[in-house]
């Protein structure tokens, strides 16, 4: 599919505590192989051809160090670093909001004003800052799914037998693993359409943990796309080591 009648930004929440990680430190400013973990992702996403823009949310603490990496690490398409909210939701709201008035260069108080064509054709990634091993294979194929399905996520299927259980934690039931994904992102969308959604959900007072759950949510179709069991997300030390192994193994291919 040619994608040029296409526009397609990227959405970056790095705004997370990292407290699993026990570092003391926001663990997308952790290092793998001497770089960090948010430079690593967003590189992925400047030397996509298909990305335009990079938007990425941060804590207000973090937001110097934060544009000092995208300089050390010439991230030209950073347009922008806003600030997260009180959880990841929050923090893609605020910066869907901004890419928006951005691309607009008008100011929107109301998501639902956002109706006319100059979003059309617009569709953004929403992506992990602790998923630096996202492959640009990935990105291109979400590219493929969401200009003709509105909304999907990259994914895997899972490889163990996944047993549902009672609240005393007895096995109630053996799920049919064959349909079942383990969602990553990148998820991607319709502009428009996340950003009404995200307003919805905002109005309601609703949170959930990953975009496409807003899309079941609210009664629209979401598709998964098969991604790589390599697009690990850096949440816990064990991941870091799992991360060297992984940077061991491209080069060895290289």
């Amino acid at each position: 599919m040619s994608f040029s009648d296409f526009n397609f930004y990227a959405v970056i929440p790095a705004a997370g505590s990292g407290s699993r990680m026990k570092s003391g430190k926001n663990k997308q400013f952790l290092e793998l192989a001497g770089i960090p973990v948010i430079a690593r992702t967003l590189t992925v996403f400047e030397n996509s051809p298909l990305i335009s823009k990079i938007v990425v949310s941060a804590r207000d603490s973090e937001k110097d160090e934060l544009i000092k990496i995208c300089k050390e690490f010439n991230i030209t398409k950073l347009s922008g670093v806003v600030s997260g909210g009180e959880t990841r939701q929050m923090s893609v709201r605020n910066s869907l909001l901004f890419l928006a008035e951005k691309i607009t260069s008008r100011s929107f108080d109301n998501f639902d004003s956002i109706c006319d064509n100059m979003l059309s054709n617009s569709y953004v990634f929403i992506h992990d800052g602790a998923r630096p091993f996202v492959s640009n294979e990935t990105i291109v194929a979400c590219a493929d799914c969401v200009v003709s399905k509105k909304a999907c996520g990259a994914g895997v299927l899972v490889k163990d037998t996944i047993k549902q259980t009672t609240s005393e934690n007895e096995i109630a039931k053996t799920l049919d693993r064959s349909n079942l994904w383990a969602i990553q992102t990148p998820q991607a969308f319709s502009l428009d359409n996340i950003l009404a959604l995200h307003n919805k959900a905002y109005e309601e007072k609703k949170d959930f943990t990953d975009d496409t759950a807003l899309c079941e949510y609210y009664g629209q179709k979401a598709f998964m796309v098969e991604g790589s069991y390599n697009n690990i997300k850096i949440t816990t030390p064990e991941d870091l080591l799992l991360g060297e192994i992984i940077l061991k193994s491209k080069i060895s291919k290289q």
